[in-house]
């Protein structure tokens, strides 16, 4: 739907041009009036069905009552029929409508400008780092697709360090395993032979206790891998559930003792059952 500038009237010529009209006239002039400003170039064709039309006037209506108006208010060339200070105020108008349409439009394409501007530096500020994406391999008997759960993540690690943790005595915590073992080797603390050949002893050791077993981190980080034997537990039993009674023969041997003596003076079998041996035990050096 077109928009049309309002229409710009002036009171006092308006008065002073239509006083000697009477009001049907005075309105008549009016519609016309309107009817140019609302026709674009401000001007209406030189047409009596045209106008009967737009104006609600019948042909009659049109001759006597309209065509005089014409006559003594506007202007024509034949085709068109204008009033020339509306024509002259609808310019005026229409130059202003333009030139304040075309300001707005520069002030928005600026704005926009700007905006776009702003827009594409946050971007680049903040541009997410991609995430390459993992390449596929296809499937085949060898693939990691193919095989246990846990070869595939031991396959992480370095084989010296799976040779080593597969020594160990316990199993836990492996992801701080093999960093306490990448401390060690690269750090030159030991080489992983030293750390098997330490680890070997400690899942060795008769006295060592499975419930008191150090977490391979722990013990890496200690550097238990020169540790000596574990000394002997307090208790019945030990670790290896061998009584103390064995521990006391290793003590005897270290002595030179080869018998017990359940209480008295005489030698008695090495062969005695442990578990049968009274209670109060002496050791007597051999001879």
């Amino acid at each position: 739907m077109a928009q049309f500038p309002a229409l710009m009237l002036w009171t006092d010529a308006w008065i002073a041009d239509t006083k000697h009209l009477t009001r049907l006239e005075r309105g008549t002039y009016h519609d016309l009036l309107v009817l140019m400003w609302r026709t674009p170039g401000c001007s209406v064709p030189n047409d009596d069905g045209w106008l009967g039309k737009r104006l609600e006037m019948t042909q009659l209506e049109v001759e006597t009552e309209l065509r005089p108006i014409i006559e003594e208010f506007c202007a024509t060339d034949g085709n068109r029929i204008w009033q020339k200070r509306l024509l002259k105020e609808w310019k005026w108008v229409d130059k202003k409508t333009r030139e304040q349409s075309d300001r707005a439009k520069r002030r928005w394409e600026k704005e926009k400008k700007n905006t776009d501007a702003y827009a594409a530096a946050r971007t680049v500020a903040y541009a997410p780092t991609p995430t390459p994406t993992p390449l596929e391999e296809s499937p085949s008997d060898s693939s990691p697709t193919t095989q246990p759960k846990r070869e595939r993540k031991a396959s992480a690690y370095p084989a010296d360090f799976e040779t080593w943790y597969d020594v160990y005595p316990l199993h836990v915590g492996k992801g701080a395993a093999h960093k306490a073992w990448l401390r060690a080797t690269k750090g030159g603390k030991a080489t992983n032979d030293e750390l098997i050949a330490g680890a070997t002893r400690y899942r060795d050791d008769p006295n060592r206790d499975p419930s008191y077993t150090k977490h391979p981190a722990t013990w890496l980080n200690a550097g238990c891998h020169s540790d000596c034997a574990l000394p002997l537990r307090g208790g019945s039993h030990n670790g290896n559930g061998r009584s103390v009674l064995d521990a006391c023969d290793r003590i005897g041997e270290a002595f030179g003792a080869s018998d017990y003596v359940p209480g008295s003076s005489g030698p008695q079998p090495r062969e005695l059952d442990h578990k049968v041996r009274p209670p109060g035990l002496k050791l007597i050096p051999k001879g």
